[in-house]
C-alpha cells in the first residue's frame, strides 16, 4: 500500500459522523433524566443518549413507553 493509499484510508468522513439533534422535553422527564444523571455519575447528555439509543433497538418498547417509564416509575 503506498503512503497516498494509507492516508486516504485514514481519512474521515463527515457522513459518518455522529448526528446533533435537539428535543423538547417535557419538565418531568428533564427531571427524570438529571435525577438518573446524578444517580449514575454521568452527564444529562449521556443519560439522554443511552435512553434513544435503547429505545430505538428493536428488542425494547417504544419511545414514549420508555419515556413514559422514566416519568412514572
Amino acid at each position: 500500500m503506498t503512503s497516498e493509499e494509507r492516508l486516504t484510508s485514514l481519512r474521515l468522513d463527515p457522513k459518518d459522523f455522529p448526528k446533533r439533534i435537539e428535543l423538547e422535553l417535557s419538565e418531568n422527564v428533564v427531571i427524570r433524566i438529571n435525577y438518573l444523571a446524578e444517580k449514575s455519575g454521568r452527564s444529562f447528555s449521556e443519560v439522554a443518549m443511552d435512553i434513544l439509543s435503547k429505545a430505538l433497538e428493536p428488542r425494547v418498547h417504544s419511545l414514549p413507553q420508555v419515556i413514559s417509564c422514566l416519568v412514572f416509575s
